[in-house]
């Protein structure tokens, strides 16, 4: 799971989190990933964590690599003619365990 976190924001004012693959391409929820946009949390610090799930079979294509990287970027849901936020980098590292 990559996770996306935003801070910052008013409790009823969730973002819209656009995840990129490596490639570019926009991710969708389908067979290879789980999308959870995540809520604002109701404390004072206003944080939404959106989370992406890799699945197994999109999983594997990576495991011949020590790390790769998605990108998230977020759009207000308050404001959707506002544009993207910058794309972020979230990094994920490989760790195979008992390899067959």
């Amino acid at each position: 799971m990559l996770n996306c976190a935003i801070s910052g924001l008013d409790a009823n004012k969730a973002v819209v989190v656009t995840w990129k693959d490596p490639a570019g391409g926009e991710v969708s929820d389908d067979d290879n990933y789980d999308l959870d946009q995540g809520t604002v949390d109701d404390s004072v610090s206003g944080v939404q964590n959106a989370v992406l799930t890799i699945k197994p079979t999109k999983l594997a294509d990576f495991s011949s690599q020590l790390s790769f990287t998605y990108k998230c970027s977020v759009t207000s849901s308050q404001y959707p003619a506002s544009p993207s936020s910058t794309e972020v980098d979230v990094v994920a590292n490989v760790v195979i365990i008992g390899k067959v």
